[in-house]
């Protein structure tokens, strides 16, 4: 490693997500144009990327991919007209819903699992008024309202055949794992559906919603290849000459590594939750009790997306979903339940069809751990037994996201796990250090205190890290920065 380069500046932001960019674009507009964003990835966006990983020449989303609540009033669809970006209300087409033996559904399995799906919420609330004080999971408070039955047993009101439980747990799929982003095992029956959310459809974006967030880089100074392994802040008494310290470990795109400290007045920290929680960044002084027990509290979920590329569609032009009803499945393993074919990948000029299948939970974790050559086996097995009648080639292409894997993510997005509540999310947002020369931005950070502030939304990472970086740009630093250095 190269010797260590010392550069000091106006600012500091720490991750170039939708929060540590948004971040950094009010300090600019405030006149702080030499505060510095610090990235680790050769990119800009986190978690929202867009990318033609499958040589089609349609990029597609690989993290977050809609615009939830969509209207003339959301952040999200002000920058859009801003950035001269098109928006329009997500439209999948007809779809098509498949046993996993290739039946088609019956109506009355179809009402029956409806009807044990209204049934879970209530019970589970009736678990909890009844039951003794504390929190516990979904799945737990289900257990103790059917005690001495079985849970999907007392959902259903009696006995209920396979078919009937994969279609209830297709629902819960749907309505939890993939909107909420948590297992039953794991998500809070007490405050876990308390995460507010922006009213309205879902709208796709043109060229894609990580495009639409690398737009925001535009103008600043962003540092890529920056892997920042400590901070230190001055504490509340310290003198008021300290300054923030961060280092971070410098990689080129050759792999060529440099140790760089960069010296600043603030710092907006605007790394996901799971780094957080990693211990990968150390912080010292230590962070306050409240805030590292908050970071311990909440929960990663995990969402992957595995996506396919066919030289020819094998599917109806009108069809433009695939759900299949597991009978692998239970109500906290969703195997192979929802593919999508993307709007960006409709009507290709070369007659190439792509379907994206999203992936939760114990799935999820279970596909992380494969190669991607197994993963396409096993789904292309899935389809196969799904759709009988239907001759499926062996796709052309084949991706699957990792980012549960991905050091600079370690997970998808936040959710109210046992013992958690928004609370925590206020105590992540707080700032720390003398005169709170510290501050903290992220979907994580969204307890829903204001309109849009909405926990696991790049809306709401963004809303964060425009009021993280609003303190500081208020009260413009008292600093000299001599010789400003080149990238």
């Amino acid at each position: 490693m190269a010797q260590r380069a010392l550069l000091r500046c106006e600012g500091l932001v720490l991750g170039a997500g939708a929060a540590g960019l948004a971040a950094a674009r009010e300090l600019r507009a405030a006149g702080l144009g030499r505060a510095l964003v610090l990235e680790a990835r050769q990119r800009v966006g986190g978690r929202c990327h867009t990318s033609d990983e499958l040589g089609s020449g349609v990029p597609l989303d690989h993290g977050a991919q809609w615009i939830h609540g969509l209207s003339d009033e959301h952040p999200m669809a002000q920058l859009a007209n801003e950035l001269g970006v098109k928006t329009s209300r997500q439209m999948d087409g007809g779809g098509i819903l498949a046993h996993s033996d290739g039946d088609a559904p019956q109506m009355t399995d179809e009402r029956r699992a409806r009807d044990a799906f209204r049934r879970l919420s209530p019970a589970v609330q009736a678990a909890m008024s009844a039951g003794p004080a504390g929190d516990c999971s979904w799945l737990d408070a289900l257990q103790r309202y059917a005690d001495p039955r079985e849970p999907v047993e007392a959902l259903f009101g009696g006995e209920a055949s396979a078919r009937q439980r994969a279609l209830l747990n297709l629902r819960v799929y749907f309505e939890y794992e993939n909107f909420e982003g948590a297992r039953l095992d794991r998500w809070s029956a007490c405050n876990g559906d308390t995460i507010p959310c922006l009213e309205g459809p879902n709208a796709d974006v043109d060229g894609g919603y990580g495009t639409l967030i690398s737009r925001l880089a535009e103008g600043l100074d962003v540092r890529f290849g920056r892997k920042v392994i400590s901070v230190r802040y001055p504490g509340e008494g310290m003198e008021e000459a300290a300054e923030v310290e961060v280092r971070c470990v410098a990689q080129d795109p050759e792999g060529r590594e440099t140790e760089e400290v960069y010296l600043a007045p603030f710092c907006v920290v605007a790394l996901p939750l799971g780094v957080l929680r990693s211990g990968a960044v150390s912080f010292a002084p230590p962070l306050p009790a409240c805030k590292a027990e908050a970071v311990a509290r909440l929960g990663v979920t995990l969402m992957d997306k595995v996506e396919l590329l066919w030289e020819t569609r094998w599917w109806a032009r009108s069809v433009g979903s695939l759900r299949i009803a597991s009978t692998e499945s239970s109500l906290t393993f969703h195997p192979w339940p929802w593919f999508v074919e993307p709007k960006a990948a409709r009507g290709h000029p070369l007659g190439y069809a792509v379907l994206v299948c999203f992936v939760t939970g114990r799935f999820a974790e279970e596909l992380a751990v494969l190669e991607v050559q197994e993963v396409e086996g096993r789904c292309l097995e899935a389809l196969r037994h799904a759709f009988p009648a239907t001759d499926i080639p062996k796709p052309a292409a084949v991706h699957a996201t990792r980012w549960g894997r991905d050091p600079c993510s370690l997970g998808s997005w936040t959710y109210l796990a046992i013992g958690s509540s928004l609370a925590d999310a206020s105590a992540l947002a707080q700032s720390v250090g003398r005169s709170g020369c510290m501050a903290f931005a992220g979907e994580h950070c969204c307890d829903g205190s204001q309109e849009g502030l909405d926990m696991g939304t790049v809306h709401g990472a963004f809303l964060s890290g425009q009021l993280a970086a609003r303190g500081f740009a208020s009260r413009r630093a008292d600093c000299e920065v001599p010789g400003w250095p080149g990238g």
